[in-house]
């Protein structure tokens, strides 16, 4: 019995575990708080019932991360151009066919008899997108100089997924582009073509978005949002101006509110919080427990306990695909590690960045901390694929490590057999040695 109740000792990177785990707790805390506008709308102020849904996603993003720590990386290696091709019409499906959330077709509804599931594709054909990269790194790292090679396994397929992601969610695309951009660079594509890809997606950007302001505002989509959110956070940024002709700013405009509402937030939070349970803007803000969790943990939790601790955890995630990459330069895992860390981190400062009002709103949530489907599940798997290959990788290790010391073993310490046979002649015992084969 006791051997049946033995829990598994888990492998892979510690650091990537304890992070996961610390992120989930963080999540718990800061969401129970900031759930009240959230349970009043959906759940009739039954704020229990909201956090219980918000548990029941969360333990399911555990699980799925647990599950596909158990798969294999190689599987993930071979699979990858399977799992980026089955993206594709799914994101096709979004486009056409797709469910409204923030005024964009971003999710997929699937029925289940009664009932249906909803999710933003958008958010898994970013992970399998790098896993995609990093497996096409691996195998092609001898032709990387082939300009052929790199628009077909490369660009052509990144421009495919960022173009479908693009119209509902511009924020993801373009952090999605910024992902595999960088990947590329340290798997040693050449900075030129990297530098003249960039430019063509520049270029085709440009002439997408010019055409959709030539339109009417309400056929502009989510590049009329962005137009109109980098006007707002321009304003936010420029000093009052009273002279004739001049629209004064009003920090507490309807489109100005959300990031006034974080600015008080995280001023009154100060440098030790004002206490678990005690966050006041939560009340005011739309988002509280997705887009500006973040000023709402440090409302809460002051910046010095509740921020610098979020902040460390993601910049232990980073750093430990840095060091992934360093000593494991060349190889699969290490391609996916980094790659999936860096899409984490960077979405992560994003929303951070938001919070704090150095960016304009972008609708991204914080990785693993943010209320929400779609986004912690996927990020679950990152995490569990991260963690598949370092163990995968630690293995390898192991085994190279292993056969070094056997090649570096002096001949006189070879295991020898020995045996003891009888002289027929004289019956005397004879020991032979022999070098074990």
């Amino acid at each position: 019995m006791a051997r049946l109740l033995k829990i598994p000792k888990l492998k892979g990177d510690k650091a990537i575990w304890i992070v996961a785990i610390l992120l989930a707790l963080v999540s718990m805390l800061a969401v129970y708080t900031a759930i009240s506008a959230f349970a009043g709308r959906v759940y009739g102020n039954n704020t229990g019932l909201a956090l219980a849904h918000h548990m029941f996603t969360l333990v399911t993003a555990l699980i799925l991360m647990v599950g596909a720590y158990l798969i294999p990386s190689k599987i993930y290696c071979n699979l990858s151009t399977f799992l980026l091709i089955l993206m594709i019409p799914m994101l096709i499906l979004t486009l056409t066919k797709g469910k409204n959330v923030n005024d964009a077709t971003r999710a997929l509804e699937i029925s289940l008899g009664s009932k249906s599931i909803t999710f933003q594709t958008s958010e898994f054909a970013k992970v399998f997108l790098i896993n995609y990269i990093a497996a096409q790194l691996y195998f092609l790292k001898n032709k990387l100089e082939n300009l052929k090679v790199v628009i077909v396994r490369f660009f052509l397929p990144i421009t495919i997924i960022v173009g479908l992601v693009m119209p509902p969610n511009m924020s993801m695309a373009l952090m999605i582009l910024l992902d595999c951009l960088v990947l590329l660079f340290v798997g040693g594509v050449s900075y030129k073509h990297l530098l003249g890809f960039t430019g063509i997606c520049v270029v085709f950007a440009g002439l997408y978005i010019g055409y959709k302001l030539t339109l009417p505002a309400e056929k502009q989509g989510r590049v009329g949002t962005w137009k109109a959110r980098l006007e707002r956070y321009s304003g936010n940024n420029n000093v009052e101006n009273d002279s004739v002709g001049a629209v004064k700013y009003d920090p507490f405009d309807s489109h100005n509110f959300q990031q006034t509402c974080s600015k008080i937030a995280i001023a009154s939070g100060g440098p030790f919080g004002k206490g678990s349970g005690h966050s006041i803007e939560r009340n005011f803000l739309p988002h509280p427990y997705s887009d500006f969790i973040f000023a709402i943990i440090i409302e809460e939790y002051g910046l010095l306990i509740g921020g610098v601790f979020v902040i460390t955890l993601y910049i232990i995630i980073m750093t430990r695909g840095f060091k992934t990459l360093r000593k494991h330069r060349g190889t699969y895992g290490g391609y996916l590690v980094f790659g999936l860390a860096f899409m984490i981190v960077v979405q992560a400062f994003i929303n951070m960045g938001v919070a704090v009002t150095l960016l304009p709103v972008t609708g991204q949530p914080l990785p693993f901390v943010s209320m929400g489907g779609s986004a912690l599940w996927a990020i679950g798997i990152a995490f569990g694929m991260m963690l598949s290959a370092t163990r995968n990788l630690e293995k390898n290790n192991d085994v190279e490590e292993e056969a070094k010391k056997q090649n570096e073993k002096p001949k006189n310490s070879e295991p020898k057999q020995v045996e003891y046979i009888v002289n027929e002649e004289n019956g005397e015992p004879i020991i032979v040695v022999r070098d074990e084969e």
